[in-house]
């Protein structure tokens, strides 16, 4: 047999072939078997699936001002004030109320320092018993 000829039987090449592709499928199935599991799995709500949020547009069209709104807002709460029995606004009353006598502001009173003895220059305080620094005993 020569070397340009072709193969009478399956040889060694065409079974590793086979093998090598079967291995890749397989990996690209577990591949994607992996990544399918890993995505959330979103589920309708079943009490608020037929429900379906009416879509709010600008009113661009509108012929009051919020000015408009303001005062009709004002007119509708006198209105109830006056059926109601409530005369006047009560926050034009709460401007005229006349101003509160202003009382004197009361003296600080502040703790005093007790007095030290004084000390000769001379003479050195020592540590108390049992205070050797930060380290303790250890370090002295």
């Amino acid at each position: 047999m020569l070397r340009n000829d072709p193969p009478s039987a399956p040889n060694a090449d065409l079974a590793l072939l086979t093998f090598l592709a079967t291995a890749v499928v397989l990996m690209i199935a577990l591949a994607g078997g992996v990544y399918w599991l890993t995505r959330p799995m979103v589920l309708p709500n079943a009490g608020v699936a037929g429900y379906e949020i009416e879509k709010k547009r600008p009113d661009l069209l509108a012929k009051t001002t919020s000015l408009a709104n303001e005062q009709a807002a004002i007119r509708f709460a006198e209105d109830e004030n006056t059926r109601l029995g409530i005369t006047g606004n009560v926050a034009r009353a709460e401007q005229e109320a006349p101003p509160r006598a202003v009382e004197p502001p009361k003296p600080k009173r502040v703790a005093k320092a007790p007095k030290r003895a004084p000390r000769d220059q001379n003479t050195r305080v020592a540590a108390p018993a049992g205070h050797f620094g930060i380290f303790g005993a250890f370090f002295r």
